[in-house]
């Protein structure tokens, strides 16, 4: 019987669904922010690659 009376509350309550899709979405937010900072990342070394590789061509 007490089981049956927890049940019901727990579907009854509805706080707890807010704060569950926040968290979903700043883990979402979080991907895409280390997603742009790796293809940043990859891009940035490209340029001082091609950079250097010119520098020493040119010495």
């Amino acid at each position: 019987m007490a089981c049956r009376r927890a049940g019901r509350k727990l579907r009854r309550c509805r706080r707890g669904g807010a704060s569950v899709e926040y968290g979903f979405l700043v883990a979402l937010v979080v991907l895409a922010i280390f997603a742009a900072i790796e293809l940043l990342g990859r891009a940035n070394h490209e340029i001082w690659t091609n950079v250097a590789d010119k520098v020493t061509a040119a010495s």
